[in-house]
């Protein structure tokens, strides 16, 4: 398909300028009209009929009405567009629902105001399409006559599409799965299974992080958890209670700064070369405290929204603003049982094993990451001091838009496929493996005399192997069974776990 002259925002990012800011949706003329998806990017060929002008205002109604909401290029547009021109467009159609959409966007992105020498009219108009992306309740906005519906305010405000990976799952929830599986399994092991999974949550979230924390500092962290969702939602995300949170994760004799970071900092690799890989050059100090302080405005304009919705905003949001030093990803994580809690996605004193699940597939989770670090990173211009070796970046306010206003939809479909999978397989996979390790545990003590401790090893290390002993195990932990005895409590193991290959984890 050969693509001519850009239209919309492609148009508004070649003719004035614009920094490289993605765009997921490209128009162009073309000779044969169409879609070509190139991954990240789709680009859209219309014929010569849908040129809408040669001004920008022309370019910018055209952009609005058939390619969405893109506000990081609206916040450079604005920056660079003829005011006089926008505002001779939105007097010369008043009640035109995209020249108030213009108006009020360019109002709420550049905190500036435009002289209107008439009175606009027409219905009120949502900013966002509620049938393309996930919206908040309405607004009423008088002077341009719309209905704010965004996710957040001009200082954050994530975008979040109705994606395939989100739209058929809005009005899923777990509570009846949960509820049939507290009928079928026995209090106790239910309780059992509960306290498996905080403690498997603690260990993966540290993992993922390549930590591994004394044995007293995972036990503070399963506290952590076993508190979330008490706080209310503002309480839990100001500095002090953050911070707070930030002490318990981390080492307490480490030489990490705890609170706000006052330094320039960036995710990745250091080498000791002096030239680090960078994967995330992460938000200067004073815009992070920004971006930190109108985080719980976002969550909160999630009301009404499915609870992955405001854990997404949260989760991720909280680990792209990164405002600490160290702890930035599982405090993050954190947010995520913290608001499953809060909404009654989980019953208070129950986990979703969210971190077991991500450290599954890391990579996955590592590539919705990158998601929003890949374009900030190719478009930071950064270096590192000689002296100190730390991040210097450039172009602050080319970045600033990308990280006020974070697309999150593919992250949100990835939390959404996490948390599903959390509750259909890895909580019956460990009530199951419970319940078999119980029924084998039983059986065999009636025929083979060994103190619970051993008792519980043998079992382990049979079920680590499929079903065997394995010789090194034998030699090494259990070389006073008899191979009758060996064979007893293999077919013990057996008869309660089956003969699978893939058993339960």
């Amino acid at each position: 398909m050969p693509l001519k002259d850009p239209l919309g925002y492609a148009w508004l990012k070649h003719q004035l300028h614009l920094p490289a800011v993605p765009l997921p949706y490209e128009s162009y003329i073309s000779s044969t009209p169409g879609w070509q998806d190139l991954g990240i990017i789709r680009r859209r060929g219309w014929l010569p009929a849908a040129w809408p002008g040669d001004r920008g205002v022309d370019h910018l109604e055209f952009a609005l009405k058939h390619e969405g909401l893109n506000l990081p290029l609206l916040w450079h547009a604005f920056r660079h567009m003829d005011i006089v021109e926008l505002a001779a467009f939105i007097h010369d159609r008043p009640g035109g629902k995209y020249t108030r959409k213009a108006g009020f966007l360019f109002e709420w992105l550049t905190g500036q105001t435009l002289n209107l020498d008439l009175p606009l009219s027409g219905n009120y108009e949502p900013v966002l399409d509620a049938e393309k992306y996930l919206c908040a309740a309405n607004r009423a906005n008088s002077r341009w006559r719309v209905h704010d519906n965004l996710l957040g305010t001009a200082a954050f405000c994530p975008i979040i599409e109705r994606s395939e990976g989100i739209t058929p799952w809005l009005d899923w929830s777990p509570a009846e799965s949960i509820r049939e599986l507290r009928e079928h399994y026995d209090p106790s092991l239910f309780s059992r299974a509960t306290a498996w999974l905080y403690l498997m949550e603690t260990r993966s979230t540290n993992e993922i992080e390549s930590d591994h924390p004394s044995p007293r500092r995972a036990e503070r962290f399963v506290q952590v958890l076993r508190e979330a969702g008490t706080h209310t939602l503002v309480e839990t995300l100001s500095h002090d209670m953050l911070t707070d949170l930030q002490g318990a994760i981390i080492d307490p004799q480490g030489r990490v700064l705890r609170g706000m970071r006052n330094t320039q900092n960036y995710v990745g690799a250091d080498h000791g070369y002096g030239n680090p890989r960078v994967a995330y050059p992460c938000p200067p100090p004073a815009l992070a405290s920004q971006l930190l302080d109108a985080l719980p405005q976002a969550a909160l304009r999630c009301d009404g929204l499915h609870p992955v919705i405001r854990a997404a905003v949260l989760a991720f949001g909280f680990v792209y603003i990164h405002p600490f030093e160290d702890g930035n990803g599982r405090i993050s994580r954190y947010l995520i049982h913290d608001s499953y809690v809060r909404d009654g996605l989980t019953p208070k004193g129950f986990i979703f094993p969210v971190s077991a699940v991500i450290l599954k597939q890391l990579h996955e989770y590592v590539e919705t990451l990158e998601r929003h670090s890949r374009p900030i990173r190719e478009l930071a211009d950064y270096d590192f001091d000689p002296m100190t070796h730390e991040l210097k970046l450039h172009n602050t306010t080319e970045l600033e838009p990308l990280y006020r206003y974070p697309d999150l939809t593919h992250q949100t479909a990835y939390l959404m496929q996490v948390t599903r999978e959390c509750a259909d397989v890895a909580l019956v996979h460990e009530l199951d493996y419970l319940d078999r390790m119980d029924r084998a545990r039983k059986s065999l003590r009636e025929t083979l005399d060994l103190p619970d401790r051993r008792l519980n090893l043998l079992l382990a290390i049979i079920h680590q192997n499929n079903g065997r002993l394995s010789s090194n195990k034998r030699s090494s932990e259990f070389s006073d069974l008899t191979d009758a005895e060996v064979r007893d409590a293999e077919s013990h193991y057996r008869q309660a776990f089956g003969n699978r290959t893939e058993l339960p984890a």
